[in-house]
């Protein structure tokens, strides 16, 4: 039997779709404005958009911090994530959800754990781990879709592995996985 691993995984961008939903709202609200550039994006904050619109961090916080928001996301890639996770899983390795929720987005901790409960399975809802400052949870591997994830220049023990969006494209120094490629991207992961 090959070696454990204690995997955590992302949730905004990894597992659930963020932007998509995102645009989706933006463009009710605000239909004059091209929400479509949030999808394009070669930088992972929104705010750091050039020549994109006014107001950004007021429209972007009239979204995400509503009520509903987070609960409202669909699952990435058809919830193929959810499936690789439960491999995983099947594998023998310990497998968590780590994801953060700013001091000011009063809902979304409670949202994201009905998300995971009614996407992936109530069975996950204990794997949830909420953490600003990612590098204080131990593990193997991160899969995370921001470039440098909470707490990685602290020192973390995990090897962030990039999950593959169109903001993060220009990050060349580390392993990048779609939930249809990882087995490739990590063999170790699925090696028995």
């Amino acid at each position: 039997m090959s070696e454990k691993y204690r995997v955590l995984v992302d949730m905004d961008g990894v597992l659930a779709d963020f932007d998509t939903r995102l645009v989706e709202l933006w463009k009710q609200k605000w239909p004059n404005d091209p929400a479509e550039k949030i999808l394009e994006r070669e930088t992972f904050e929104i705010t750091d958009m050039q020549d994109f619109t006014d107001n950004v961090d007021e429209k972007l916080k009239e979204i995400y911090l509503a009520k509903g928001f987070y609960e409202s996301l669909k699952p990435i890639m058809n919830g193929l994530g959810s499936t690789a996770l439960k491999q995983m899983v099947s594998f023998g390795h310990e497998v968590y959800i780590l994801t953060s929720a700013g001091s000011k987005a009063m809902y979304a901790p409670t949202e994201k754990f009905i998300w995971v409960r009614d996407n992936i399975g109530s069975e996950w809802v204990s794997k949830i781990i909420v953490s600003r400052d990612k590098h204080v949870v131990d593990g193997d591997i991160l899969i995370d879709d921001k470039p440098n994830p909470n707490g990685e220049e602290k020192g973390a023990k995990w090897e962030h592995v990039i999950y593959d969006q169109p903001f993060n494209r220009s990050v060349d120094n580390k392993r990048r996985i779609t939930w249809k490629n990882w087995e490739d991207i990590l063999p170790e992961l699925t090696d028995q």
